[in-house]
């Protein structure tokens, strides 16, 4: 399983890290990929969670909205691709 994540522009500094991930940051692009790449998922269970930080600008506007979107991509079949991202 890989999460791919692409950063809101303005943000630096980020981080990434959970529980059986290896994570990775190049320029705007966060990637985690499980440590066990053979490891797979029963029906209704989940990985662990994976905590992002980063760094917003100090002069970015009191109420500015920063929209962050991630995706996931598995090797093993999908019934429900459709809810493969989150904003």
């Amino acid at each position: 399983m890989l999460r791919i994540d692409t950063l809101p522009a303005g943000v630096t500094g980020a981080t990434a890290s959970g529980a059986g991930w290896s994570c990775s940051v190049a320029v705007a692009d966060l990637q985690c990929a499980r440590t066990d790449p053979a490891e797979t998922l029963a029906s209704g269970t989940a990985f662990p969670a994976i905590t992002v930080s980063v760094d917003v600008p100090a002069d970015l506007a009191a109420g500015t909205s920063l929209t962050n979107t991630v995706r996931v991509d598995a090797k093993s079949y999908d019934p429900v691709p459709a809810n493969n991202t989150d904003d």
